[in-house]
């Protein structure tokens, strides 16, 4: 009686398993990344105001125009100067981190050129609930010659 009771468990347990061998499909996370975000930088007379809008182009893809505009003060002289890039392979890791890494065209007060961008990101939640994006970016241009935009905290609007 024993055995007849053990099989029939046996048997009710393989019944009951989950038939669907197909795996879970891995959730999009870039709709929690969208909107816009801003920062302020200045340094050595040199002040920034920094802007991203963040869409989203497709499952954990976002897009990104990355907008900074340099305002340079010198004794007697005030000069300024845009960059706007265009990044649309920005990659969403999971629902905090993104990766840039692409070639990006830009257009620098007009003209058009090619930089490589490169960066890992976080999505911050700070001491007051505001979100916020943090990433070092390191600009590469074609001669090889690099920048690092320093780390920067993207702050939603």
């Amino acid at each position: 009686m024993k055995k007849i009771l053990f099989c029939c468990l046996v048997l009710l347990m393989g019944a009951c398993k989950d038939k669907n061998n197909e795996p879970e499909p891995d959730p999009d996370y870039s709709t929690e990344f969208v909107g816009q975000y801003g920062t302020t930088t200045a340094k050595d007379g040199i002040s920034t105001v920094q802007t991203w809008d963040v869409s989203r182009v497709d499952k954990n893809l976002l897009g990104i125009k990355y907008t900074v505009a340099y305002t340079i003060t010198a004794p007697g002289k005030v000069f300024t100067s845009t960059d706007i890039y265009n990044l649309d392979k920005v990659v969403v890791i999971d629902a905090l981190n993104f990766r840039i890494d692409q070639q990006a065209l830009y257009t620098d007060d007009g003209f058009e050129k090619i930089r490589t961008v490169q960066g890992d990101g976080v999505k911050i939640r700070d001491a007051n609930g505001d979100i916020k994006l943090g990433i070092t970016m390191n600009l590469i241009d074609q001669d090889g010659s690099s920048q690092s935009s320093g780390y920067l905290e993207f702050k939603k609007k």
